[in-house]
């Protein structure tokens, strides 16, 4: 076991939030207890990297990319038939009522912002049904960009919001009801890339000692949908370590039959966009959603950023404000609302 003491990063909700942080008279201190297993032998930072965060990295996870093997990734098809025989049929959720084709699309965007649904993400959708996943609720997944109240955190109060031209997306805010204001576990300001993995993260007055945050958030909301945002405190990262983290962290949930809606970032501190190249072709490889944000922020004015190039834009989902529409955070909820509308459609249809 070994102590490590450095600084805080820190992926602050807002820039309100920064300026307390940078308002006090010494850094905060981080302290990481960990474990290295004998083999782990730590290796050299890349350069330009931290040392103090690439080997607490290094340390304090060691993710397998291995699922259970009691739940392989592919095929779930006989897994789910087997649980389905003995459970039962997953309860059927009502059929949304059909949306037009020609539905509203801020700024003109094209439709290749919004996810699709193949038959692979059905059937790990349905083998979540059959374990016990409940069909109303999604969960979050990621850093300040997908910490509640910001994200999506709104919509269980109607006072709170406004959809303007988007009145179809009060459907899949009713169906989802109380998933947007549950403070998830496994979503907060600072996480990195190590945090989901480490009970170190997780929050002591709502989860079991042993439990990292995706463990306790699982338990606690059994969600049938996630929404992953990772990687904005991990930018130094090579490619390689980056893919290395979230490969475990889509297969804890589809091992678990919760669909993961991957998406894209607006955040690009080090240039060439490469995350979000990670997250497409990994969209792609497991089968699942992707929610490409990073198409949406392109139209916005600084690409939806704050000057800090960390923070999206502030603003208020206010649909019909035509300046709220230009914020990155506006346009965030908005799309990742059509995100989970197109999705929620498409595994509930007729014949699906």
């Amino acid at each position: 076991m070994f102590l490590a003491a450095g600084l805080l990063i820190s992926c602050a909700a807002s820039p309100q939030a920064d300026a307390a942080l940078a308002s006090r008279s010494t850094p905060t201190p981080l302290i990481v207890v960990a474990i290295a297993a004998p083999h782990n032998t730590p290796t050299a930072p890349p350069a330009g990297q931290s040392p103090f965060v690439y080997l607490t990295l290094q340390w304090t996870l060691e993710p397998s990319a291995t699922p259970p093997a009691s739940i392989p990734l592919t095929p779930l098809t006989d897994n789910a038939a087997a649980v389905i025989e003995t459970t039962g049929q997953p309860t059927k959720s009502p059929t949304p009522t059909p949306v037009p084709t020609d539905f509203p699309r801020p700024l003109g965007l094209p439709k290749t912002y919004l996810p699709t649904v193949s038959a692979r993400a059905r059937e790990i959708y349905q083998y979540g049904l059959a374990l016990g996943n409940n069909p109303r609720a999604f969960a979050r997944l990621g850093d300040c960009h997908s910490a509640h109240p910001g994200f999506l955190g709104m919509f269980d109060s109607p006072t709170n919001y406004r959809l303007g031209d988007y009145a179809y997306l009060q459907e899949v805010i009713n169906y989802y009801s109380g998933s947007f204001s549950h403070n998830s576990q496994s979503a907060r300001s600072g996480f990195h890339m190590g945090s989901y993995f480490t009970p170190l993260w997780a929050d002591p007055t709502c989860c079991a000692g042993s439990e990292n945050p995706m463990e306790c958030e699982y338990r606690l909301m059994k969600p049938s949908l996630i929404f992953i945002n990772v990687g904005t405190l991990n930018e130094a990262s090579p490619d390689e370590q980056y893919e290395d983290f979230i490969r475990p962290i889509i297969e804890f949930w589809i091992t678990r039959g919760v669909l993961p809606i991957l998406n894209t970032k607006a955040d690009n501190i080090k240039g060439g966009w490469r995350f979000n190249a990670v997250a497409r072709r990994l969209a792609a490889e497991y089968d699942v959603p992707l929610w490409d944000f990073w198409v949406v922020s392109q139209s916005l004015p600084a690409q939806g950023m704050m000057e800090d190039q960390i923070h999206l834009s502030e603003g208020q989902p206010f649909f019909d404000d035509p300046a709220q529409m230009q914020s990155g955070w506006a346009m965030r909820n908005l799309t990742a609302l059509q995100a989970l509308d197109v999705v929620w459609r498409d595994l509930n249809s007729k014949g699906s």
